[in-house]
């Protein structure tokens, strides 16, 4: 397997436990095609998300280009890779859509306590309506804008 590590591809993963696949979400999985072949970047070894050379994404350019701007329109301080594995944890076991075992291994921790104690965090359920609130009246910019 490949990995991508402060701008440099290397043959080996971080640790033994985060090899292995991805899942994707069946409606992503086809959007990312799609994408695949509006990109000149179509080939199997290619990145699906490349720099304007084909090569690796560099995280600050990606932060400043992208990141931040969707921050600023859902009126975030900050959006980062932690902020959204944060809430993608703290959503799927609050909501219940699916176990901690489930969310343990999507983000590939070997045990389920650091995906509790260090990204399940506990959020109101007036904090989540308001966010499904503001993503439903922002999300039609925000894919435009990504598309």
């Amino acid at each position: 397997s490949e990995t991508v590590y402060k701008g440099k591809v290397r043959d080996w993963a971080k640790t033994e436990s985060s090899e292995g696949y991805v899942p994707v979400p069946d409606r992503l999985a086809v959007e990312l095609q799609q994408w695949r072949q509006r990109s000149q970047w179509a080939a199997q070894e290619d990145f699906i998300f490349p720099n304007c050379q084909g090569g690796v994404l560099c995280y600050e350019n990606f932060s400043k280009r992208v990141l931040a701007l969707i921050a600023i329109k859902l009126g975030l301080p900050k959006l980062t890779f932690q902020v959204l594995r944060r809430s993608y944890a703290t959503r799927a076991v609050a909501e219940q859509k699916g176990s901690l075992k489930d969310v343990q291994a999507q983000l590939r921790h070997s045990r389920p306590d650091t995906t509790l104690q260090n990204y399940v965090k506990e959020v109101p359920e007036s904090v989540f309506a308001s966010v499904n609130r503001m993503y439903d009246s922002i999300a039609p910019a925000v894919h435009d804008g990504l598309g």
